[in-house]
């Protein structure tokens, strides 16, 4: 498993602030929707994460998805991923085997958009899950 870099609170704190505009439109969604920091950890998660994860919004915070609902697809399927959206800077789109909080494994697709700053680098991905059911 790579090693995960997470945020100091007052860091957490910032980026969260800074995603706050689009925190009122993501929470009209039925869809599963996730901001990042450029490194993965969960910023904002809306309602309906809680409907297809088991885990309250409290509860995913400052974490990473794999480390709680994912991480049940092949290695290979997470470095292609991650250069798609982190190196080439270029949304990815696929279909993931994800775990709820209470054990049951369910299929999910995931439409991961990196979000960069003025010079082109990376600040946020932005995970929509698709209410596919």
């Amino acid at each position: 498993m790579a090693l995960r870099i997470y945020p100091t609170k007052n860091e957490l704190e910032t980026l969260r602030e800074k995603t706050k505009p689009l925190k009122d439109a993501f929470d009209l969604l039925d869809d599963h929707v996730v901001i990042t920091d450029k490194n993965g950890v969960i910023l904002y998660a809306n309602k309906a994460v809680e409907q297809n994860t088991g885990y309250l919004r409290e509860e995913v915070l400052g974490k990473n998805p794999g480390d709680l609902w994912g991480g049940e697809m092949p290695q290979e399927f997470y470095e292609h991923m991650w250069h798609v959206i982190k190196t080439e800077k270029n949304p990815f789109v696929g279909e993931v085997r994800n775990k709820r909080k209470d054990g049951i494994e369910y299929w999910q697709e995931i439409h991961i958009t990196p979000v960069l700053d003025e010079g082109g680098a990376v600040r946020f991905f932005i995970g929509i899950e698709p209410n596919i059911t």
